[in-house]
């Protein structure tokens, strides 16, 4: 009995997803860029903002961008790194 309702249930579920695709063309794609949260919201304030406000926003944008390519830069010299170093590696 709840085999079969639970079966029941899936099979609406699969159902109504197939009919939102079908009937709306709805398609899902990944991300091209992943953005974090600053980014987005100052992204967000420097297209609300004005003059010497936008000018800011951009600068701490930058500032920001700056600090996360150069986190990202060391994430992957330490991933080389450790790829290399024979006491690194099991």
């Amino acid at each position: 009995m709840l085999y079969s309702l639970v079966e029941n249930s899936i099979h609406t579920i699969f159902y109504h997803i197939l009919s939102y695709y079908t009937k709306f063309n709805l398609r899902f794609k990944t991300v091209k860029k992943y953005t974090c949260k600053t980014c987005d919201k100052l992204t967000v304030s420097a297209a609300s903002a004005e003059g010497e406000q936008k000018t800011l926003i951009q600068e701490e944008h930058n500032m920001h961008m700056q600090s996360a390519e150069a986190a990202k830069k060391q994430i992957d010299e330490d991933l080389k790194q450790s790829s290399t170093d024979k006491l690194l590696r099991h």
